[in-house]
């Protein structure tokens, strides 16, 4: 697995160009706008209900706004893609993710990228649920692998999600961005061509590439360090283990 010292918005500039690409969990568009401008997608499709959830593992979540706050957000991203939604350039899907899923075809998109709910269930949900819809070789991204006490206390489960998702299909971890909220790369180890090619590129274009041989989710553990009179910081550290491969 590779640690790259970057961030997402410049690892899309290292992805295929083109294609078919569905992100969940949209908000207000801001990182779908960066989709759209780098990457150039045939078409773009937006999976996100904009609506407020009651559901009991999700309301500590502070991204569970209030349904006039998401109807803000929604009127946003309708506005900023008004003539690619147009075009049918971009697609919204007003819905929640698990249902949007069975309507998508099989083998359809070249990549996906998953910023919804942040629960264990929703991610791994919005994993497996998607598995499927990527075409062979494809790649499988998503947000916040992250957490710290104050993500763990609203309830995230993303790094536990990715590591149990990795280890019962045909994906596999092969790169972070080492940010605090950062962005995990899966790639498709059945066919792993568009991976491999990715990866060369990481390699080749960022200064400053660490591979973590051995890594499992396991091994991740953030925290955060207060300064008198400062902003706080956050830590990532790595458990390695005793062995030399890890």
């Amino acid at each position: 697995m590779l640690l790259v010292f970057t961030t997402r918005e410049k690892l899309l500039h290292l992805l295929p160009k083109g294609g078919d690409i569905a992100e969940i969990g949209t908000f207000r568009g801001d990182f779908a706008q960066q989709i759209l401008d780098v990457s150039e997608p045939s078409q773009l499709h937006l999976i996100d209900p904009w609506g407020h959830q009651t559901r009991a593992d999700y309301q500590r979540d502070e991204s569970n706004l209030p349904d006039s706050g998401h109807e803000g957000n929604l009127k946003i991203v309708r506005g900023r893609f008004a003539d690619e939604i147009e075009e049918g350039r971009v697609v919204l899907h007003r819905d929640y993710s698990h249902r949007v899923a069975k309507d998508f075809e099989d083998h359809a998109y070249d990549w996906i990228y998953i910023d919804g709910m942040h629960t264990h269930d929703a991610v791994l949900g919005d994993l497996t649920g998607f598995e499927s819809k990527v075409k062979p070789g494809g790649l499988i991204l998503g947000h916040d692998y992250a957490n710290y006490a104050g993500l763990e206390k609203q309830g995230y489960g993303v790094v536990e999600a990715v590591d149990e998702f990795v280890a019962q299909s045909r994906f596999d971890l092969v790169a972070l961005t080492a940010e605090g909220h950062a962005t995990y790369l899966l790639g498709d180890m059945s066919s792993p061509e568009t991976t491999e090619f990715v990866l060369s590129k990481i390699i080749y274009n960022i200064p400053a590439v660490m591979e973590i041989m051995g890594y499992s989710g396991t091994m991740f553990r953030q925290k955060v360090v207060e300064f008198p009179n400062r902003e706080p910081r956050l830590l990532t550290s790595f458990s390695l283990g005793s062995s030399g491969e890890r």
